[in-house]
């Protein structure tokens, strides 16, 4: 991955040959995984995420153990 840019807000991620993803920037507001098979666990969540969508990511077995104080919406399936 290259890097995310500093102000990115959202970020959406399908890929299933992913392994890692890349540092997320502080203001992002919006992640969205999905399809990621190869991904065991995400990265540093930053404090300003509010929602959080994790699907189909068959590797991924847990969350972060500290979730963002601002988080709204979490869904896992």
């Amino acid at each position: 991955f290259p890097k995310l840019h500093e102000n990115l807000k959202t970020f959406i991620c399908k890929a299933k040959g992913i392994k890692s993803l890349p540092p997320l920037p502080p203001l992002l507001q919006v992640l969205t995984v999905t399809s990621c098979h190869g991904l065991p666990l995400l990265p540093e969540l930053p404090s300003n995420l509010t929602e959080l969508t994790v699907t189909d990511c068959k590797v991924i077995k847990e969350l972060p153990k500290v979730l963002p104080v601002n988080l709204e919406k979490l869904n896992c399936s």
